[in-house]
């Protein structure tokens, strides 16, 4: 069947500056404002990542929206009702910290900490775990590393291989949290995969949403 191409989407076709790496052809490289154009339709559609964009543009006051902290909020929380866990994130720290227009209210935070980690952030383990150590709650803040690093969180195994050399935990505790470490970053390696990251890097996605779609593929 032939396929008739408008002059515009051979323009668009023109600027394609990269090749999809799951069907192997060619992708279509927007400008900037077609970008934000779409991002925005996305989140009054509801789109959950897209919705966090917006809110993230409205707090640091980018991409021609005027800086407005509690306006942002709103829109994080929609987010988060949405089910993205990095907006869930951002709620939590705000209340611990007590930033962003919220009351400091600990509980509260930790609650939406451990939603945004339930949601697939599993980077969320390192934050907790240094909010346990700076509490003085030793016991959680090891366990919170050992989770992250068990997920695959390089920084989270960084710090169990201090704490070990420190005297916080055993050599055994340590080669164990080591062996589910390479577990689980094993089963993300492979030259796809590898693909799969730089490709949807240049589409604006962070690295924990390139994880998030690569596991639904």
């Amino acid at each position: 069947m032939r396929m008739n191409i408008t002059e515009r989407e051979l323009q668009k076709i023109s600027r394609a500056t990269w090749t999809c790496p799951f069907c192997r052809t060619l992708g279509i490289s927007l400008t900037d404002s077609e970008k934000t154009s779409r991002i925005v339709k996305r989140a009054r559609n509801g789109m959950a990542n897209d919705v966090r964009t917006v809110a993230s543009w409205m707090y640091n006051g980018r991409k021609g929206y005027e800086q407005d902290t509690v306006e942002a909020m709103k829109w994080y929380r929609r987010a988060a009702d949405l089910g993205n866990p990095q907006a869930c994130a951002v709620i939590g720290f705000a209340h611990v910290r007590g930033e962003m227009s919220l009351e400091q209210n600990y509980e509260q935070g930790i609650n939406f900490l451990q939603k945004s980690i339930k949601l697939g952030d599993v980077q969320i383990f390192f934050w907790l775990a240094l909010e346990n150590w700076k509490r003085g709650e030793i016991e959680d803040s090891i366990l919170n590393f050992r989770k992250g690093a068990v997920c695959g969180y390089d920084k989270c195994l960084e710090q169990m291989l201090t704490l070990f050399k420190s005297g916080f935990i055993t050599k055994e505790e340590y080669e164990f949290t080591l062996r589910a470490y390479q577990t689980a970053t094993g089963e993300m390696e492979s030259k796809d995969r590898e693909d799969a990251v730089v490709f949807l890097g240049q589409r604006g996605h962070t690295h924990l949403e390139t994880l998030q779609l690569l596991a639904d593929l």
